[in-house]
């Protein structure tokens, strides 16, 4: 119960990152279109800060949300960009990267924050 209020939490934090984010880029790019703004907002959430977010997650109690953010973003890209260059070499073509490393990533991170919150309540018990 715990577990499930403080993601609901972190996801709130997130979601106002993301207007927030989606407003500066909008006065960045005033000439654009919302729309295109709001996909870019998108693709950078999805490729690079929620990734990077998932994996940072693991230390939620020794930092806190900003730092999480920004470590985790900075993360994020150094994972895909890494990701990106050997999935490249293995022969698997680029348009499709956008899918796989953050959907690999994000599926790897769940997989570890669930085995620790386990690990966790074993401890405890």
């Amino acid at each position: 119960m715990n577990l499930n209020k403080g993601i609901a939490r972190e996801l709130k934090w997130l979601l106002i990152v993301f207007i927030i984010s989606l407003i500066i880029l909008k006065i960045i790019f005033f000439k654009e279109g919302l729309f295109t703004i709001f996909k870019f907002d998108i693709a950078l959430f999805w490729l690079f800060a929620m990734p990077g977010f998932l994996i940072m997650y693991l230390w939620k109690n020794e930092l806190g949300f900003t730092e999480r953010l920004i470590a985790g973003s900075a993360l994020g890209v150094a994972i895909a960009g890494i990701l990106s260059y050997y999935l490249g070499i293995i022969g698997i073509k680029d348009t499709s990267h956008i899918y796989i490393i953050p959907l690999f990533v994000i599926l790897t991170a769940c997989y570890m924050i669930n085995k620790k919150t386990k690990t966790n309540k074993k401890i405890i018990n």
